[in-house]
This record gives structure tokens, C-alpha cells and sequence, in this order.
């Protein structure tokens, strides 16, 4: 929910987010601790009970419902005008908030020299979103190449972040196509560098997931097959050679002939037995791993699909900025 602030540095009002604890104040560019800014609004609102809070003063002046909140929003237009501030209602001017519902610091008497200036402003204190629409609103007023390059610049953090750069391809091509040669270079002595770097160090992480394959996993799940299979043919071996010595035995000696053919049957069977468990187990633990290999597979799939779109990025941005 978005409440009503007091800026402690210029004095004027703003409306932010309840839940944050700093913003930029859309007056004076600064950033504001929300704290301290509502103790001085509270400070306010105890100051002044016969007018009404601060929070009602300034919800009634952007959004008057009915007669009554008009009245007292045209009132309080009055006193603020007799303190030498700008007139509240149809002459008055609401404070802009971002369509992401931070203020965008942009006002609507914002010159394209000023709107521009902020947005600057915006990208040296990192704030990406709100450097983003105040580019958008350049753009509604001037169509050049500073502006639309000011969106790629916002979209990827200074060029630092390029996984969202297919979101601003067009605004780079539109920018590109304004730019002159020696334009184009005087950029490219700023970014470059860096883009190139950051290329090595995605080329060398695509590498590494190059790598990683399942190909040990699979070596491993067919010897281990072989060594089961190879069990359960030594007990089958073992089985036939002590029926057929208990056989020869028991010509002369039938009790132990017997003693030995059951013997051999039964330690072939648990040996037969034993070891096609062995390889059952096997096989569903090698199944498994196989699903977990695919997954791996396809993370890494998705990642590699990733980094080679920024390094395209990076190609594309160099390929302009260097010649």
C-alpha cells in the first residue's frame, strides 16, 4: 500500500510504497529514509489536528471522491496557496508514480533536458526501473539516439547484465541506426573493455558446462551390468560342476553322490538367486541416476542456451562499438 511522505531535505510531499524503508524522493532526486520521513509527518499531522492528517490532506488532493473531500481538497488548495504553494485540484499537478509503482521522480512540467538529467541520475544510483520510464518519457518527447540507448543501458545495468538484452533489441538497433561513426566509438572506448572481458568469462563458464556430461555415469551403470551378469553365470558354472561330480561320486558312493548333487543345486541357486537381486538393485539405482542425468542435462541445456545469447549480446554491442 502506498502512503503519503514528507521529504526531510526539500520539504515537499511524495507518495511511496508503506514497506520499504528508502526511496528517491521525486522532488529533489535524494535518497530518503522513510523512518525518519514519517516522524516528520507524524510531527506535522500533530501540529496542524484541526486540518486534518497529513496522510488525508494529500490522498484528498490526488484523489477527491465526493463533494466533501473536493471541498476540503479546494480548502487546503487555499491555505497552501496562501503559503506561497502551488495551487491543489484541476490547476494543480499530481505527483507521477511508475507504472511499477515506485515514483519515477518525472513531473509533468518536466522538460526532455530535465526527464533526461534525472533518468542520469537514476542509472549513478542504480535505480534501473525508475531510469527506465524516465527514459520512456524522453522518448514521448524526443526520438534519439541517447534515449534509446539510455533503455538498453537501464535494461542491462549498464551493459553489466545482459540476459534481459532481448528486451531492448530494437530500442539498440534504433539506437545504432542514429548514431554516427565517431559516435559510436566514443562509446565503445567506455564499454568495450568490460564487454570483452565479461566475454571470456562466459565463454570459459559455456566451457565448463561443455564439461559436465554423463558419459562417466554411463560407463559406470554398463560395467557394473557385467559384473552381475558375470556372477550369475560363476553360479550357474559352480551349480553344474558340483552336480556333475556328485554324479561321478555317486556310482560307487550314492550317499555322497546325493550329498554333493544337492549341495551344488543349492549353492548355485542362492548364488543365481543372490546375484540377480544384486542386479536388480542395480538397474533401479542406475535408473535413477539416468533420470538425475537427464535433469542435469537439461539445466545445463538452459543454461548454455543462456550464456550463448549474452555472449550474441556482447558480439552484437562490440561489432557496432568498435568500428
Amino acid at each position: 500500500m502506498k502512503v503519503w511522505f514528507r521529504c526531510y531535505k526539500c520539504g515537499e510531499a511524495f507518495e511511496a510504497e508503506e514497506r520499504v524503508r528508502t526511496d528517491v524522493c521525486p522532488h529533489c532526486m535524494s535518497f530518503v529514509d522513510l523512518a525518519r520521513a514519517e516522524k516528520i509527518t507524524a510531527a506535522d499531522d500533530k501540529n496542524t489536528p484541526d486540518e486534518g492528517s497529513f496522510f488525508a490532506a494529500h490522498s484528498a488532493r490526488a484523489t477527491p471522491s465526493s463533494p466533501k473531500s473536493a471541498a476540503k481538497a479546494a480548502m487546503l488548495s487555499a491555505k497552501e496557496s496562501a503559503n506561497g504553494a502551488p495551487p491543489a485540484g484541476e490547476a494543480g499537478t499530481p505527483l507521477q508514480v511508475s507504472p511499477q509503482g515506485s515514483p519515477a521522480g518525472a513531473e509533468a512540467e518536466d522538460t526532455y533536458d530535465s526527464l533526461y538529467a534525472k533518468a542520469e541520475k537514476m542509472l549513478t544510483f542504480g535505480a534501473w526501473g525508475n531510469a527506465a520510464e524516465l527514459f520512456r518519457r524522453c522518448l514521448a518527447l524526443r526520438d534519439c539516439w541517447q534515449v534509446r540507448f539510455g533503455l538498453v543501458r537501464a535494461a542491462t545495468r549498464e551493459l553489466t547484465d545482459l540476459s534481459k538484452f532481448a528486451d531492448v533489441q530494437k530500442d539498440a538497433d534504433a539506437a545504432f541506426d542514429q548514431m554516427t561513426a565517431a559516435e559510436r566509438l566514443s562509446l565503445g572506448k567506455r564499454y568495450v573493455p568490460e564487454l570483452e572481458k565479461k566475454r571470456k568469462s562466459i565463454r570459459k563458464s559455456y566451457a565448463a558446462l561443455d564439461l559436465q556430461g554423463d558419459k562417466p555415469l554411463t560407463k559406470s551403470t554398463q560395467k557394473n551390468s557385467k559384473k552381475w551378469i558375470a556372477a550369475i553365470i560363476l553360479g550357474f558354472v559352480i551349480m553344474l560342476v558340483l552336480v556333475m561330480i556328485g554324479v561321478i561320486i555317486y556310482v560307487d558312493q550314492p550317499d555322497d553322490g546325493i550329498v554333493i548333487i544337492i549341495m551344488g543345486v543349492v549353492l548355485g541357486i542362492l548364488g543365481i538367486v543372490f546375484a540377480s537381486i544384486a542386479a536388480a538393485r542395480q538397474k533401479r539405482t542406475a535408473a535413477k541416476l539416468a533420470a538425475a542425468a537427464d535433469i542435469a542435462g537439461n539445466s545445463r541445456n538452459v543454461e548454455r542456451a543462456k550464456l550463448k545469447a549474452q555472449i550474441d549480446a556482447i558480439d552484437y554491442l562490440c561489432g557496432f562499438l568498435k568500428y
